[in-house]
């Protein structure tokens, strides 16, 4: 048994354990003792480097109908590689995602002569230099389509989380506006039984369909506690902070619950800050009115402002 690597060939996927760094090169000729020439020949495409350091971590290659896929993934990064076997050729949809700078989304068409045609890159992974030739709905797109077709083999569930995207599956809408869609919250989020007492809701961009966040209700709670945190309350990723997603949400929160068959006070019960002025403007665009104060004289982060927004 190599030091270096494992071979494991099962249902038609072979995985590669490659069991510490080393260089490209070496691992190739390690390979090549072992392995047909033409899933080397597709390991090959993926690090054209001879000098480049292989991080320890795994290659799988397999196939699905008329789509051939070779996936590296390592604790640092992810690089999937589709190819679409066409008469005319290969089309390649290639995603690389770094887990600390960034991703790079490429489409390209190879023609039978092995000539590449029709680059297109989305590229996020050098922050101060992005690159868009390719727009990134279609660019994301892409990537669903890709971990779509390799879902039923391959479990890449974090991707969708390190992208902010949802799986197809678990995108259940309930309820949307121009720029946003309230969705149930997926496998990890909060379903509840009961979905007219308390939910857990995914905010989903219409237009790349990214998460951009989420919203929960939960009429079960006692708001008339002197500690009770409220009934409602929201989160938004970094990135998509201060872009009025939150404003929106609550809005769309507000119309959604209007219509909801629940025989209970509807109306939401705010909790915020006193040093929160941004979840203070955004309680107050939808018609939230102060109904309690805690004590000043406290700690600001644990003490605030009880907002009512009636339903």
């Amino acid at each position: 048994m190599s030091k270096l690597f494992e071979i494991d060939q099962e249902c038609g996927t072979t995985e590669i354990i490659i069991k510490k760094d080393c260089k490209f090169k070496k691992l190739n000729d390690k390979l090549l003792e072992v392995m047909g020439e033409q899933n080397l020949n597709e390991i090959s495409m993926l690090f054209v480097e001879p000098d480049l350091t292989i991080k320890k971590g795994y290659i799988d290659i397999f196939k699905n109908n008329n789509l051939s896929f070779t996936i590296y993934k390592n604790e640092e990064r992810i690089y999937i590689s589709q190819k679409k076997h066409l008469e005319t050729g290969i089309h390649e949809s290639i995603i690389d995602l770094d887990y600390n700078q960034g991703y790079a989304i490429t489409s390209m068409n190879h023609d039978l002569t092995g000539s590449t045609t029709d680059i297109k890159t989305y590229k996020t992974v050098d922050n101060s230099n992005p690159y868009f030739d390719f727009n990134k709905k279609d660019a994301l797109t892409l990537v669903r389509d890709v971990l779509k077709n390799i879902s039923e083999i391959v479990f890449l569930g974090d991707m969708y989380e390190m992208l902010n995207l949802i799986p197809e599956e678990e995108y259940e809408p309930l309820i949307s506006d121009e720029t946003i869609t309230l969705s149930l919250a997926g496998e990890f989020g909060d379903k509840h039984p009961n979905k007219t007492v308390s939910q857990t809701l995914d905010i989903i961009l219409n237009e790349t369909f990214e998460k951009v966040g989420m919203i929960h209700f939960d009429y079960s709670i006692d708001v008339s506690s002197d500690h009770s945190p409220g009934n409602v309350c929201y989160k938004i990723g970094e990135s998509f902070q201060n872009k009025g997603y939150a404003t929106k949400a609550l809005k769309l929160l507000k119309e959604y619950l209007g219509n909801l068959k629940y025989k209970g006070n509807k109306d939401l019960y705010f909790w915020v800050s006193y040093d929160n002025i941004l979840s203070q403007k955004v309680v107050l665009s939808n018609g939230g009115e102060v109904v309690k104060e805690d004590p000043k004289d406290n700690d600001p982060l644990d003490n605030g402002y009880t907002y009512r927004i009636k339903i």
